[in-house]
């Protein structure tokens, strides 16, 4: 007995591609898979964490007009301290292995601003991962320490997810106060945005905490990850008909020489058949001289069109071995 009606109105509203929360959730759905449980921090911290550092300096913290207490009178500037905040918290426990993420924006007064509009602040979000520990023991294999190059194998498997390849980005190391050992990795180009860093955490910092074991983080800006997500063209591809080659270079270098710099150079003298350049040795001992160190680098060249040929090959690798000798003054072992 309802009569309808003969019109109907309705508002469609518009979800943009790819949807930033459909990302997130796939993010988190595929660490989650991998092992890591998710945390959550509160976004105010203490702002004696950030005393004495260079990356998140003091004066650079967003402090709140009338905190509750002192261990709450900043907003955070990064994740990896609320993160070392949960490993003490769960050593402390006795629950010594840990795999944990948590994504959460970050905030920071910038230098040029005044501190009395919005445009003096900048916020962001990001994801932090952090490994820590050994899983417990097991009568059917001898369990294995987290390291780096675990941390470092499962933000490639996540960046590869969206298209994205660590050794096509500028790559540096990471900042000395908050990492022992790490790296840091920013899109190529003119602005060259910073896209994550990870290593293993200073011992200095961590005993800040009480933590006194090894911690492997890595943080990623959320905004400059996203855009590589929406860059990212899933297409087919066949795959390549003709083999590629590798070649490896063991080179006597100066200690001021950085691995970023020889990638770099490496790109632009074999950008047509160079397809990956990685840094897999490092060497420094008796047989080094004083202010010097060796890189062990390994090279991957493919032509698409063709075999390449032992002259093909040799040509690239003496114009490599040439332009690290004139600009960076390298030596072959």
């Amino acid at each position: 007995n309802v009569d309808l009606p003969h019109q109907m109105r309705m508002s469609v509203n518009a979800t943009p591609k790819p949807e930033p929360e459909a990302v997130r959730n796939s993010i988190s759905n595929f660490l989650a898979a991998n092992g890591f449980v998710e945390t959550m921090n509160n976004s105010l911290t203490k702002g004696d964490y950030y005393e004495g550092l260079k990356t998140f300096p003091a004066e650079r913290s967003v402090h709140i007009v009338n905190p509750l207490s002192s261990d709450l009178n900043v907003m955070r500037q990064t994740l990896i301290l609320n993160g070392l905040e949960v490993v003490a918290y769960n050593i402390n426990r006795q629950v010594y292995s840990l795999k944990t993420f948590e994504y959460g924006s970050v905030y920071q007064k910038l230098p040029e601003g005044d501190g009395k509009t919005l445009e003096s602040y900048e916020e962001h979000p990001c994801f932090a991962l952090f490994m820590t520990g050994a899983p417990d023991k097991s009568w059917q294999t001898t369990p294995k320490k987290g390291d780096f190059f675990q941390l470092k194998g499962y933000v490639e498997l996540l960046l590869k997810r969206y298209g994205a390849d660590l050794y096509q980005m500028k790559c540096e190391a990471a900042p000395s106060d908050i990492f022992s050992e790490g790296l840091t990795y920013s899109l190529m180009g003119g602005h060259g945005k910073s896209l994550l860093s990870m290593g293993t955490v200073n011992p200095v910092l961590a005993r800040r905490f009480g933590i006194k074991q090894p911690v492997f983080a890595a943080e990623i800006n959320w905004n400059t990850l996203f855009e590589l997500v929406k860059r990212n063209k899933v297409a087919f591809k066949e795959m390549p008909k003709f083999p590629e080659v590798r070649r490896d270079f063991a080179l006597l270098l100066d200690e001021s020489v950085k691995y970023s710099d020889l990638q770099a150079s490496a790109q632009k003298a074999a950008k047509k058949l160079l397809k990956q350049v990685s840094l897999f040795d490092v060497y420094r001992g008796d047989k080094i001289p004083a202010g010097k160190k060796q890189y062990a680098l390994s090279f991957v060249l493919q032509d698409l069109e063709k075999t390449l040929t032992d002259e093909d090959v040799e040509r690239v690798m003496d114009k490599l071995l040439s332009t690290f000798t004139n600009e960076y003054g390298a030596a072959l072992r």
